[in-house]
């Protein structure tokens, strides 16, 4: 499968993120052919930020558009008909074992082939919030060679945000706080007397299913509720900024403290017309939500990290990838579920549906 070669482009402020990786202004990076169509779109190259370099093999780059599955050969935006790709998909109803045994699946494919991303079907979203690190999707070859695993420290709830931005409504200025995100920085987001006009904005390349909120010294102890909306985008373009129906879990009292300690905050179902956009003047395309809060936040409240929930995850950038026809695809350990959070069940002993898409290689 042919390798392709980018580069953020030298006008671009911020990071840009390409499926769980960041990369500044300037910085370059390889994806395979499978990889472009899914983490890099039109509004990419439309935008500025990313310029495509010659292949890794070493002939003119290519870039692929992922909505319309069409190829724009290098920068004179020349477009010819995508490759032929057949996608097909496998389902595996592991149980899971809290300790001592293992629930192993395997899966034999007819054909080489690339792991395109894992689904939890029947999961609902407030569930994925008690999943840590238990899937575990292997290659072997030949039987023995373990090719390692698909997903590094595969957590439901560890993809990184594309962008996080914090409006405030008084100054009517965007404070952009992906970076500190990204290190994950002491205190680094800053909330502090967040009013009901201001907006946090958490954006992710792909749809989501929710957000989670980690380690603060200073979470909000004020009565407040959240409100979550995403850009309702009509067939002419027009945005609409529409509330989500939510299931907050940072707030740790009845009354509502929305803010008030590490938890997260999802909602059922990916709304039809969320389209990825821009906020403000900003150039990070990507699909956005938004959060106000009923009340003003403390004066010293802060946040440490947000990172996304998704029932869809997607293998990192490694070379197990590609399965061979005759190579074994075992997964292991499926979602962890519990008693605490809607829509769970027993902790052992239960069976969840869990869907591999794969994409045939031509």
């Amino acid at each position: 499968m042919q390798l392709q070669r980018f580069r953020v482009a030298g006008t671009f402020s911020g990071m840009y993120c390409v499926g769980q990786n960041a990369y500044s202004a300037g910085q370059e990076f390889t994806l395979r052919e499978d990889q472009a169509r899914r983490w890099i779109s039109t509004a990419d190259i439309e935008g500025g930020y990313i310029i495509p370099l010659p292949d890794a093999g070493g002939e003119q780059g290519q870039y692929i558009d992922a909505e319309t599955e069409a190829y724009v050969d290098g920068k004179d935006g020349t477009y010819r008909s995508s490759q032929d790709f057949d996608r097909f998909a496998v389902t595996f109803i592991p149980t899971f074992t809290a300790s001592g045994g293992t629930a192993l699946q395997k899966f034999y494919p007819d054909c080489d082939c690339t792991l395109i991303d894992l689904q939890f079907v029947d999961v609902p979203p407030p569930t994925l919030l008690a999943v840590p690190n238990m899937i575990d999707v292997r290659k072997y070859t030949n039987g023995t060679t373990d090719g390692g695993s698909f997903f590094e420290n595969p957590g439901t709830n560890n993809q990184m945000p594309t962008g996080v931005l914090f409006y405030d409504a008084s100054a009517g200025t965007y404070t952009d706080y992906t970076a500190s995100n990204i290190l994950a920085t002491a205190n680094g987001i800053v909330l502090s007397s967040m009013a009901t006009a201001d907006y946090l904005y958490i954006g992710g390349f792909a749809p989501f299913d929710g957000f989670t909120v980690y380690g603060a010294s200073h979470f909000n102890d004020t009565t407040s509720v959240m409100t979550c909306q995403y850009p309702m985008v009509d067939k002419d373009g027009a945005v609409t900024w529409t509330d989500l129906t939510i299931s907050d879990k940072t707030s740790k009292s009845v009354g509502g403290d929305t803010m008030g300690e590490a938890g997260g905050v999802t909602w059922l179902l990916r709304p039809g017309d969320w389209k990825r956009t821009t906020v403000g003047a900003g150039t990070t395309y990507a699909y956005w939500v938004r959060f106000k809060v009923s009340v003003a936040l403390d004066s010293d409240t802060t946040v440490d990290q947000f990172k996304l929930i998704s029932r869809i995850l997607y293998p990192y950038d490694n070379s197990a990838i590609y399965v061979e026809k005759g190579d074994m695809i075992s997964i292991d350990s499926p979602i962890f579920t519990a008693t605490s959070f809607p829509g769970c069940t027993a902790v052992n002993g239960y069976a969840r549906t869990i869907v591999l898409t794969f994409a045939r290689v031509r």
